[in-house]
């Protein structure tokens, strides 16, 4: 229950954080319509802007896995938010380059699905 009250309480951070993102970040990139938003676009970004997206992205699926169980909620969180953090940086960053064209949220999910199984399914 702890973690998904601590979860609710970062919601509206990670809402408003989306929406920074949404507003601020997106006309920062460049990318035709057809295309839509791609790791390639998400590594073109300033340094912090990256921080707040991933933070914010984070969040949301630790939000939708602890929806569904509290024990997936739980392993999504700790996947990123812990003292492994820098680490968890390097592999999405690294995993983003090399597929370039995959959505970045593409990326997250896939990685994040490797240590904790299937989290979004309904």
């Amino acid at each position: 229950m702890r973690i998904k009250n601590t979860i609710k309480n970062r919601q509206l951070s990670s809402i408003f954080t989306i929406l920074i993102g949404m507003f601020a970040i997106f006309p920062l990139t460049a990318q035709s319509e057809d295309e839509g938003f791609r790791s390639k676009h998400f590594l073109e970004m300033p340094d912090v802007h990256k921080k707040f997206w991933l933070t914010g992205a984070m969040e949301s699926l630790a939000y939708a896995a602890a929806s569904k169980s509290e024990d997936k909620g739980r392993c999504v969180y700790n996947w990123y938010f812990s003292e492994r953090l820098a680490e968890r940086n390097s592999l999405i960053l690294a995993t983003m380059e090399h597929y370039s064209h995959a959505t970045p949220s593409a990326v997250l999910v896939a990685l994040i699905k490797e240590d904790c199984g299937d989290f979004l399914s309904l």
